[in-house]
């Protein structure tokens, strides 16, 4: 339908434009960009890395009909990542602590908690993907309520990065460190996250819903075309008690017509001369009764 694929690709889009603020603005370039070094082929490797889940569910929305759900292999890489990254901050946890005070313990925390909601969030993200386009009737209706609770932990990991965000940016300020070129280093690091964070949760909400579209009736009615059209009603006759009774009464009284009797043949001269001479036999005595009936009904043609 015309409403998934507008979902679909508006929510590609957006996970376009994810990949290109996360590669463009990511740390080796603004690193570069801010002290005019080079980049490292290690910070390259990890930018390509980082922005690759986004590209891959973007292009998996746009493709409409595949064997299997690419979007759900870029949810999957996404919660991979995730994992990955989540990882790598528990391991250098005491050396964020070292430079920063209350900073450190708010970046440590949006790592941590934000990692764990989009690791989560990704898995239920990537099952619907795959359940919705398996083209199963049961594995839709799953992805219908997984697609509830994907929606609430990409909304958390929002709240959580965004708030966690804007609070260390509030550190950052309060402790003079934005005067110094690593301070607005993150403090820009800091607006970069929290906007990624919320399109994300737009893109993944907008391309979870298209997905698991459910549409109404009156949307079905529209596209299985108009009904056929209904059968001309034909007006009631009516008749008034004297234009129902009338007719019958008068062929009740009328009388009917009497068939004629067909007129019986005259018999011939000849033959009515020959029965008078055979009842003068018989009344002489010389023809008996049967013998006179006999040539009476040969006569007749009885």
């Amino acid at each position: 339908m015309d409403k998934v694929k507008q979902g679909r690709k508006s929510a590609a889009i957006l996970f376009f434009v994810i990949a290109g603020i996360t590669l463009v603005f990511s740390p080796g370039v603004l690193n570069s960009i801010l002290y005019r070094q080079p980049i490292a082929f290690r910070a390259i490797g990890m930018m390509l890395i980082s922005v690759l889940p986004y590209v891959v569910i973007g292009v998996g929305l746009l493709l409409d009909k595949v064997k299997f759900s690419i979007a759900g292999v870029g949810f999957g890489m996404l919660s991979l990542w995730s994992l990955v990254s989540l990882v790598r901050s528990l391991r250098s946890v005491v050396s964020m602590l070292s430079y920063s005070g209350a900073a450190g313990w708010i970046s440590i925390m949006t790592t941590i908690l934000g990692g764990v909601f989009l690791l989560v969030g990704g898995i239920f993200a990537a099952l619907v993907c795959f359940f919705a386009e398996s083209g199963k009737e049961g594995l839709m209706r799953s992805a219908r309520g997984l697609r509830r609770a994907a929606f609430v932990f990409f909304l958390l990991n929002m709240i959580f990065v965004a708030l966690m965000d804007l609070l260390a940016i509030v550190s950052y300020v309060a402790t003079g460190i934005y005067s110094a070129g690593y301070g607005v280093y993150s403090i820009l690091t800091a607006l970069i996250n929290a906007a990624v964070a919320v399109l994300l949760f737009v893109a993944a909400n907008k391309a979870l819903k298209a997905l698991t579209y459910q549409p109404k009736a009156e949307e079905l009615l529209t596209s299985a075309g108009p009904l056929a059209p209904e059968a001309p009603v034909m007006p009631e006759e009516t008749f008034s008690i004297d234009e129902l009774y009338a007719p019958r009464a008068a062929k009740s009284t009328a009388p009917e017509p009497v068939a004629a009797p067909e007129p019986v043949a005259a018999a011939p001269a000849g033959v009515a001369d020959q029965l008078k001479q055979y009842k003068d036999l018989l009344d002489s005595g010389i023809l008996t009764q049967e013998e006179f009936d006999a040539k009476k009904k040969q006569l007749l043609g009885l």
